[in-house]
């Protein structure tokens, strides 16, 4: 990061409450090893996280220092895999939206056009059906293609559909 007059760096504390235990390293540096995790394993590990405030610098240089001087100081102790430490960027006195509002509506926009390619490539394959719900909104249902297909997959994958059947 480069230092910006208008840019403060906030060094914050992110304490993982999951209980799933993984290190800085298994995250940044090995996220294939996390690919074991299932759905649920995620899920609770996504909101598990909060985010403390710890020191605002003007510098990115002082703050990246000051952080690696929280790492180094948690490591080796039994908090080591629940505490990390980030520095956030953010800019003062900006102009429109916070840079988070954006950013949680760009990754809303981006799942919704997901899920609807996803489910027109589902609708193509005749593997779910569209109906239209006396309220008039979509509501999606797996036809009896769609249903045979789930017999049929190896046991690992059909896990992800057990209340689907």
């Amino acid at each position: 990061m480069m230092d910006n007059d208008n840019v403060m760096y906030l060094i914050v504390m992110v304490v993982n409450t999951s209980g799933i235990e993984f290190s800085n390293d298994d995250f940044w540096d090995n996220p294939t090893g996390l690919a074991g995790l299932s759905d649920d394993d995620w899920d609770a590990w996504l909101n598990g996280q909060s985010y403390e405030p710890v020191a605002l610098y003007s510098d990115f240089e002082d703050a990246n220092y000051w952080m690696e001087q929280l790492i180094d100081q948690v490591s080796g102790t039994p908090d080591e895999s629940t505490i990390g430490f980030d520095i956030i960027g953010l800019e003062i006195d900006k102009e429109g939206p916070p840079a988070l509002l954006t950013d949680l509506q760009e990754e809303e926009a981006m799942l919704r056009k997901t899920v609807e390619d996803i489910l027109i490539k589902l609708m193509k394959e005749g593997l779910v059906d569209q109906l239209i719900g006396e309220d008039g909104r979509f509501y999606y249902e797996i036809t009896d293609l769609g249903k045979d297909k789930i017999k049929n997959m190896p046991p690992h994958i059909k896990d992800y559909f057990k209340d689907k059947e």
